[in-house]
């Protein structure tokens, strides 16, 4: 059997890409909640935050341990069961530079929001911590789903 040298680097390339945006996602998701334990002293409902672990790569034993403990593809990764504005509670997908939610994701986004929850897409920490100051003063940004970036955000 030939080994295709090319074929081989590109598929290595997609594979160090995807572990780069893997990690972005990673260390935007852990600086939110960074913020948060730091803020939960003045702000007592950021303790209430806390992230599922649905996303990244495992070791199969894992990926199936937590698949026989309820974990669900495509369920938000942050989650505030605080009620707020008329909402049972706030979720967030958090994405990094251009990357888009899946179609499992999009079904749960809409499922929780036509069950009462608020529902967000946050493109980095920032943009989320800002979703959830917002959400908590009782002025969730308009829209049910919002999938803009930060640098589109009034």
């Amino acid at each position: 059997m030939k080994l295709d040298l090319a074929a081989v680097e590109r598929m290595q390339t997609r594979q160090r890409t995807k572990k780069r945006r893997d990690d972005r996602e990673h260390e935007e998701q852990a600086a939110l909640i960074r913020w948060a334990e730091a803020q939960k002293c003045t702000t007592p409902e950021l303790g209430r935050l806390v992230a599922v672990p649905n996303g990244g790569k495992r070791h199969i034993k894992v990926a199936m341990a937590l698949k026989d403990e309820g974990v669900k593809p495509g369920y938000p990764d942050i989650l505030l069961d605080v009620a707020r504005a008329g909402f049972h509670g706030l979720k967030i997908e958090m994405k990094s530079g251009d990357n888009k939610t899946s179609a499992k994701q999009d079904e749960w986004l809409e499922w929780l929001a036509s069950q009462g929850y608020c529902c967000y897409i946050a493109y980095g920490w920032i943009a989320a911590r800002r979703l959830i100051t917002e959400y908590l003063a009782g002025r969730p940004l308009p829209g049910l789903i919002h999938k803009e970036a930060p640098h589109a955000m009034p």
